[in-house]
């Protein structure tokens, strides 16, 4: 696949952000930098720019040269995001504060508009993406290196395009132990990522609809806490999974099972941009100023408020670092208690506890009461929480897409905590496998795909509408 054709499609970020009103550069402010890949010189269709001592290139270019996979603009929220390997960045238009894996970067310059154009800082690009870049101030020269790696073609103008919401990858989590990024090369879909499991097997699976059984194949986990895959879209299906298994036989499935879905266009297949992922993605940003008021345990008795104290000092202790404390807390919650199905079916929630120390006592509940219990925990370890509620695309609503849902009301809540100037967003309902049914504990292993969703795997299946703080 050429360069111009792999990245035809950042054209369309481009003739979306004419629209844009950043500061308008004038001709005047051009300089004579040249721009070097490997040391062989380059053209561009509109040169670089030095404003203040920086030097900005086209969008378009910029991502061309350092290697992105793609890139994607939503206009509600005017953000331009990137996807370069394991790296998700968001550039909000006339702002600052950028987004590195949901965690706030902020940049040293705004972005500008020249000739309608939308031109970004290539030093900041390249640091996100590291990508190695050198100044020779001599000859008034940045050499971006990517040792191996053919000249680009960039010198023709974008051609402008409609806006498209889709793209070739898709990552389900930020944990670095535990998560699976998809990638597409026409109708192909690879599957790799990290589990918990040393050894084992993988599944990869697929089916016609969110109802339909799945069709799939194992392949072993060759190399420890290790998988990569490839499988075939085949036509009429859309729906793919990725499990791990502890054997073939093991009939169940464990950590870094994700469920995603694709679309197919005369190109191949290509991962949509959920309709919910822009009021996420609002909700998501928003960070309270008085944090230190989110880390107060909202128990009134003090009894209780003891005894959930001395938990989360038991389940955190020997931890070190606040994002592990959070990653032990949702286990724990996941892995003890119970989701209530005899209450759910029935419809009478009213026989059980909702409450943090309620759900503790009992070992069972709802949503509600898992959300509760994981940010009274998350307090008491001293880590910001908060809950989410909102609609959840769950057993109630029988497999229907975003678009067939009525929504009028919330259905179900989950967690954010705050670490290292982000949200982790996770559910440690869904990540639990336990159920109370029949009057029986029934104990399962922890499935932990629900742990730090990215944005775009969260709005495949949760929308948030409020949050209780």
């Amino acid at each position: 696949m050429s360069i111009r054709h792999k990245f035809s499609f950042l054209s369309l970020a481009i003739c979306i952000m004419l629209l844009l009103s950043f500061t308008v550069t004038t001709a005047s402010a051009r300089t004579t930098i040249a721009v070097h890949f490997n040391n062989t010189p380059l053209s561009f269709s509109t040169p670089p720019v030095t404003r203040s001592g920086r030097t900005f290139l086209p969008l378009r270019d910029a991502m061309i040269l350092v290697g992105a996979n793609s890139v994607s603009w939503d206009q509600p929220t005017r953000t331009a995001t990137i996807v370069h390997g394991n790296t998700v960045i968001s550039i909000p238009a006339g702002s600052r504060t950028a987004l590195i894996n949901n965690k706030p970067v902020i940049m040293d310059t705004l972005p500008i508009s020249v000739n309608n154009r939308m031109f970004i800082p290539i030093r900041f690009i390249a640091d996100s993406t590291g990508t190695k870049i050198e100044w020779n101030s001599t000859i008034r020269t940045i050499n971006i290196v990517r040792p191996g790696q053919p000249v680009p073609q960039i010198s023709q103008p974008p051609t402008p395009q409609a806006p498209s919401l889709r793209s070739n990858t898709f990552r389900n989590s930020y944990n670095p132990q535990n998560h699976v990024i998809f990638s597409i090369n026409g109708n192909y879909i690879t599957a790799s990522g990290r589990t918990s499991l040393e050894s084992g097997v993988v599944i990869f699976g697929s089916r016609v609809s969110l109802t339909a059984p799945y069709s799939g194949d194992f392949s072993p986990i060759s190399v420890p806490n290790e998988f990569n895959t490839t499988m075939r879209g085949r036509p009429n299906e859309n729906t793919f999974l990725i499990g791990t298994f502890k054997g073939p036989s093991s009939g169940e499935l464990l950590n870094t099972t994700a469920r995603i879905v694709v679309n197919r266009s005369t190109e191949g297949l290509y991962f949509p941009l959920s309709p919910v992922h822009t009021n996420n993605a609002s909700f998501i940003r928003t960070v309270p100023t008085n944090l230190e008021r989110l880390t107060r345990i909202k128990i009134t008795n003090q009894a209780q408020a003891t005894t959930i104290r001395n938990l989360a000092q038991e389940i955190v202790q020997g931890i070190t670092n606040d994002y592990d404390k959070i990653l032990a807390i949702n286990n724990w919650v996941a892995d003890n208690i119970y989701y209530d199905f005899d209450a759910f079916r029935s419809g009478n929630l009213r026989g059980i506890s909702t409450d943090a120390y309620g759900t503790l006592k009992s070992r069972r509940s709802v949503c509600q009461g898992y959300a509760e219990l994981t940010d009274a925990l998350l307090r008491a370890a001293g880590i910001p929480s908060r809950i989410a509620t909102g609609f959840a695309r769950g057993y109630s609503t029988r497999g229907q897409s975003w678009e067939q849902i009525n929504i009028t009301s919330s259905n179900h809540a989950w967690n954010e905590a705050f670490v290292d100037g982000r949200w982790v967003v996770f559910d440690p309902t869904w990540n639990s496998s336990n159920r109370f049914e029949g009057g029986t504990f029934r104990s399962r292993s922890i499935n932990n795909a629900f742990f730090d969703m990215t944005i775009e795997f969260l709005s495949l299946t949760h929308k948030t509408m409020n949050y209780i703080d």
